[in-house]
């Protein structure tokens, strides 16, 4: 699916290397939805805050919730929402499902 310079340049930006964290990887890059990480050792969010400069990132409870995700779609910014319970925020329900 990748080819060892793009490997290379995940290990640069903080990507464990071993096999799963790769395949992994490989999967969120080519997903054609967004990826859903569980990452109680925080090694993934590592990763992506490392490879991705300028990503915004925020929580379902903090405040300016629904206006982050707002600005991270028209911006075309990578939005990482972390702390994620066992429900997701139903304002998400149009955006994850494409609608």
């Amino acid at each position: 699916m990748v080819d060892s310079g793009i490997i290379a340049d995940w290990n640069n930006s903080g990507l464990p290397d071993d096999r799963f964290s790769k395949e992994n990887a490989a999967i969120m890059e080519k997903a054609k939805r967004w990826p859903l990480i569980i990452d109680p050792q925080l090694q993934a969010t590592k990763f992506i805050k490392g490879k991705y400069n300028d990503l915004m990132t925020t929580t379902q409870t903090e405040k300016a919730f629904e206006r982050k995700v707002e600005q991270a779609i028209t911006s075309g910014k990578v939005l990482i929402i972390e702390n994620i319970k066992e429900d997701l925020e139903p304002t998400l329900d149009p955006i994850l499902t494409r609608a």
